[in-house]
């Protein structure tokens, strides 16, 4: 091709090459602008202290970059095609084919996703925090837009699609109730039983351990239950978020140590036969 048939040949076309660049060169901008804003975004986030907030904000900016990224591209896809004269009603048509088939296909992905940002949004539980769900009860060790990770006090590690997350029960927000109950023959007279727990509940409150976790003094609610086989006492305390358990230990040494010394034995479950 000579220098004359590309002098023609842009002279008969500048009009659309000049369009072309404009679309091309607009879409650059475009999403170089979104990185830009986004890493400045991103660089704000590290001085968020929380881990689990910080996490959060992070993988919404990072979908929502990309979701916009893409709608850039598509876009200009589409003002390209119709620059070029391409009749876009077979494009569309293909294009919704494959969008139903897709979204068929992928129905179970797509209500992952969506729970994903739901549970990122309204931030319903975070890195580190102790939750139930889907009767599994344990640490939110990673939170993604597809599933969250949950390590249980064993050890082990699931795997919850975001879709699955319906109920969610956070031992981690606001505050939380230590629970001990103890079971005692019918024959025991419970009022020194509950004299006792109530003297444990005291010394407990003062311990070192349990008095920066605590919230309000240990109750000593009496019996709460009567089985067949024994009467039920609890014995339970207001204290921070997540540390319910921290303070159940202490409750249960403390009410050992005055029962043991008091010569009041603790009634165990009969065992079940099959």
């Amino acid at each position: 091709m000579n220098s004359y048939t590309i002098t023609r040949f842009l002279g008969q076309h500048f009009t659309n090459l000049l369009q072309l660049a404009l679309i091309g060169g607009t879409a650059w901008l475009a999403i170089y602008l979104l990185r830009k804003v986004s890493s400045r975004i991103r660089a704000s986030l590290e001085a968020i202290e929380d881990a689990g907030r910080q996490a959060r904000l992070k993988t919404l900016l990072q979908v929502s970059t990309s979701i916009a990224s893409g709608a850039v591209l598509f876009f200009a896809g589409f003002a390209t095609l119709a620059l070029l004269g391409i009749n876009l009603a077979p494009v569309v048509a293909s294009v919704g084919v494959i969008g139903l088939a897709v979204s068929l296909g992928a129905q179970a992905l797509i209500k992952d996703y969506i729970g994903g940002f739901y549970i990122l949004v309204e931030n319903q539980f975070t890195v580190g925090d102790e939750i139930t769900v889907q009767q599994v009860t344990g640490t939110v060790e990673r939170i993604s837009m597809r599933a969250t990770w949950v390590r249980d006090f064993s050890g082990r590690l699931y795997t919850i699609p975001n879709s699955e997350v319906r109920i969610v029960a956070n031992f981690s927000r606001s505050w939380a109730r230590a629970i001990v109950d103890f079971n005692f023959a019918h024959s025991e007279d419970i009022r020194p039983v509950v004299a006792l727990l109530q003297q444990a509940a005291r010394q407990a409150a003062e311990d070192p351990e349990m008095q920066p976790i605590l919230l309000e003094e240990p109750i000593v609610a009496g019996w709460t239950n009567l089985t067949p086989w024994a009467t039920q006492i609890r014995v339970t305390a207001r204290t921070q978020a997540g540390k319910q358990r921290a303070a159940e230990v202490l409750l249960r040494k403390y009410a050992l140590d005055e029962l043991n010394r008091a010569g009041i034995q603790l009634v165990v479950p009969p065992a079940q036969t099959a």
